[in-house]
């Protein structure tokens, strides 16, 4: 099984977190993982915007005809978990990093609304 590797620190799924205990922040900081890492899960909490900074993510859609065919395959500058991160809903999709390992830039709603200047979906 790949082994997680940041660079610096990263929160993305509970999976994520078994692997290494060390990531205890998203604060919009770039974090690397290994081949095949899975990323997100359906169920899991939607607490993120990651974005493909190198590598690749093949991001899968349980709903679909074709069950664990990827739907996309994200190249650098593609995103994910947008979706539910702004409806506050759990994920439906899964994704992984691709053969290769991926960096992402990975926005919690803190470094998100310090980016943006707003609040979404606050009152």
């Amino acid at each position: 099984m790949p082994s997680a590797r940041t660079n610096p620190p990263v929160t993305l799924s509970a999976e994520m977190q078994r692997k290494d205990r060390s990531r205890d922040s998203a604060s919009g900081q770039p974090g690397s993982c290994g081949p095949s890492l899975q990323l997100l899960a359906p169920g899991d909490a939607s607490e993120s915007i990651c974005i493909v900074l190198t590598g690749d993510v093949d991001v899968m859609l349980p709903e679909l005809p074709v069950k664990g065919q990827s739907v996309v395959n994200l190249k650098p500058g593609g995103v994910f978990g947008e979706s539910t991160f702004f409806s506050e809903n759990p994920h439906t999709m899964s994704a992984s990093a691709g053969d290769t390992g991926a960096t992402l830039l990975v926005l919690d709603r803190t470094a998100y609304d310090k980016i943006s200047g707003a609040t979404v979906g606050r009152t």
